[in-house]
């Protein structure tokens, strides 16, 4: 039988296959079987998928003999929840559209273009046979709260809306539809600005989310000489990983400065950090708020401070703020509040209302800002040169708004006449944003809350840990900082320990022994032996084991640490 194995093994060596190929999954505190440092080099979301299929292809082994198993993927960042009432309208203002449309014609196959007199009209009879439908109910409230509110047009509404949901017409103008730019400045307005009585209008362009979004910035930065190669450009961290690599790419060539969010102060930043905006090398701040990895927004000091500092010394400071997850947030205020005209918003719906799929994504510019300023001040070569670029827009193409260039320069000015996010995008964009006006006692909203707190609340149930508390929480992450969790639960000695090993080693146990997926927040910028667990996706009683599973992992290493056996 030795003899066998032995020459197995030696046929498995020249056929170049490891052996431990073949061995047994790891039963759970048993030590991964390739190296962690095999894995050092990949970004954070390469590493986790490569967790998670080690947590997948494990599972399914002991699947397969018949033993329990899930996969409990806590690095996913798509929600499980979703908005459902926007939706069934958006379904009925479709039907209603293409029921009105094949009215127009025999062939029961061809449908006709509704006109526009007396559109709102049909709608509202269509909708007052369907009495228990809450897609029905939802939209005879909704337009009818909007048209009166902000003095709307009836049939320009609908007729917006139904040919949106349509997709039968190319978006005119491309940049954002006229009624639904009004629905979504109110929208914007309360859910970034603190509710304030009057509506502060944005310059609008809709995009196909906010990777579209953050491509369009800054391909237009550039190609409007806003930003050159070496320029530096300011991020505050951590953030989500994509943010850090794009500044640096080939096309844009940035230099980095990190405005680092203290830990121990709720991931806010220190003055300290904020006074690096000082340096006049820095032409852009980035940041998020609330913060992906952090689940935090910052709070009104930070905001005041920054405010405070760009109005004194960096007038011409370009801000570009992420507020894609501040629904989550009660009382969420905006970089806007306090300094309109040097931010530019790029927000997006898909968290909140459950769109990830949808791409549902917008820029916004305060009418009168610092980068239309910067332009018109540009050397008279450089501005005779986009002069030409943008004559395609206007016979005076060097006073062409940077919100217009963002649209014309999407689709490489030449086809800026057929770009625009897609009209069935733009309806349900427009819907959304109605719904939350809807809103005013925020009974969704708590509920998202709600959810999102239980999962929070179990998810340190299951670490034996108290779930940690402070204003601004998305709750949509948390973090957990591994070392600290070690020296409270094992001594500083283990801690230190623990610090000379490897983060990526925890986490493939966690994989192999548990098939659990948590995230490093390494590659967001953030300590090295810190993780975030991702609260969007999973049960509350998964969220419970996922602690669990974290604690028992850290047992294990720390039941294999040689200092325990003195």
């Amino acid at each position: 039988m030795k003899k066998t194995l032995f020459i197995l093994i030696i046929l498995l060596s020249i056929s170049g296959i490891p052996a431990g190929s073949f061995a047994a999954d790891p039963s759970p505190g048993s030590s991964p079987s390739r190296p962690a440092a095999g894995y050092e080099s990949l970004t954070t979301y390469e590493l986790g998928d490569i967790l998670l299929e080690q947590a997948q292809t494990i599972c399914q082994k002991r699947l397969s003999r018949g033993e329990l198993c899930e996969v409990l993927n806590a690095g996913q960042e798509t929600p499980n929840f979703l908005n459902t009432t926007a939706r069934e309208g958006f379904a009925l203002l479709l039907t209603f559209v293409t029921e009105l449309a094949h009215s127009y014609h025999k062939n029961p196959y061809l449908g006709m273009r509704p006109e526009m007199d007396g559109i709102s009209v049909k709608l509202d009879k269509y909708l007052s046979k369907q009495e228990n439908n809450k897609g029905a109910i939802f939209l005879r409230y909704a337009l009818g709260l909007v048209m009166e509110k902000y003095n709307l047009n009836p049939d320009k509404l609908v007729l917006e809306l139904v040919d949106a949901a349509l997709g039968a017409v190319y978006p005119t103008p491309p940049r954002i539809l006229p009624q639904t730019e009004t629905i979504v400045n109110a929208y914007l307005n309360k859910a970034i600005l603190g509710n304030q009585t009057s509506v502060v209008k944005f310059d609008l362009f809709a995009t196909e989310g906010t990777a579209a979004a953050f491509t369009y910035l800054f391909n237009s930065m550039k190609t409007n000489k806003l930003i050159h190669p070496g320029d530096h450009i300011a991020i505050v961290t951590p953030i989500y990983a994509p943010y850090l690599e794009l500044p640096v790419m080939n096309e844009f060539n940035l230099a980095v400065i990190k405005l680092q969010g203290d830990e121990k102060k709720g991931w806010q930043l220190p003055d300290a950090e904020i006074d690096k905006l000082k340096d006049n090398r820095i032409k852009v701040l980035l940041l998020a708020n609330p913060g992906n990895p952090t689940g935090v927004a910052l709070d009104m000091g930070v905001l005041v401070r920054i405010a405070e500092l760009v109005k004194t010394v960096r007038k011409d400071l370009i801000i570009i703020t992420d507020t894609g997850e501040a629904d989550f947030v009660d009382n969420y205020v905006s970089l806007f509040k306090h300094l309109p005209e040097n931010t530019i918003g790029v927000h997006s719906y898909s968290k909140y209302f459950g769109v990830p799929g949808w791409h549902l994504g917008l820029i916004m510019i305060n009418p009168t800002n610092v980068i239309d300023r910067l332009i018109s001040r540009l050397p008279a070569g450089d501005r005779s040169e986009l002069a030409k670029r943008y004559q395609w827009k206007s016979l005076d193409s060097d006073k062409v708004k940077f919100i217009d260039r963002l649209a014309l320069d999407s689709r490489d000015i030449a086809l800026s006449y057929k770009g625009g996010l897609s009209g069935p995008q733009q309806a349900v964009m427009c819907l959304f944003s109605i719904f939350d006006l809807m809103d005013t006692d925020h009974t969704y909203k708590k509920s998202v809350q709600n959810l999102l707190k239980e999962r929070h609340t179990q998810l340190y149930d299951g670490l034996g840990l108290p779930a940690p508390q402070q204003p601004g929480l998305t709750l949509l992450y948390t973090l957990i900082d591994l070392k600290h969790l070690a020296q409270t639960k094992y001594g500083e000695d283990f801690a230190k320990y623990l610090a000379q090993t490897s983060l990526v080693d925890f986490l493939l146990r966690l994989a192999r022994d548990y098939s659990t997926v948590c995230l490093p927040i390494k590659g967001f910028a953030g300590p090295e032996w810190t993780i975030r667990v991702s609260l969007v996706n999973l049960a509350p009683d998964e969220y419970k084991k996922i602690g669990s599973h974290i604690k028992e992992t850290l047992q294990t290493m720390y039941n294999e640490w040689p200092g325990k056996q003195k």
